[in-house]
């Protein structure tokens, strides 16, 4: 019998000490930007020019430092404003997710 206790409280504070290194990050803050075929961006519903895109995410990524910024491309859109718009993220050191323009933005929630 107390080699079980032994076994029982060993096995009890391994999965607490497990239990214990878990932990569950803040969820990102997300901003949307469209790349639509006239090259003109779109962040949140905001049109923004490309010389000032990152300005813009800097700002954005200074308030919420784990930003994913989602890239919603037309098919008709440059590539050389889909590239400009992932140096614009890397200089404000904002994370980039793409997503079709046909899907839309996600819902907030």
């Amino acid at each position: 019998m107390p080699l079980l206790r032994l076994r029982l409280a060993w096995a009890l504070a391994a999965s607490a000490a497990l239990v214990a290194g878990c932990y569950v990050p803040a969820p990102a803050s997300h901003a949307v930007l469209q790349v639509p075929a006239s090259g003109t961006y779109v962040l949140d519903g905001a049109a923004v020019e490309a010389a000032d895109l990152p300005r813009v995410l800097t700002a954005r990524q200074a308030q919420a430092p784990s930003l994913v910024l989602e890239i919603h491309a037309s098919p008709q859109a440059s590539s050389a404003s889909i590239q400009s718009a992932v140096s614009a993220a890397r200089q404000a050191r904002v994370r980039v997710a793409f997503a079709s323009a046909e899907a839309g933005p996600e819902p907030r929630h």
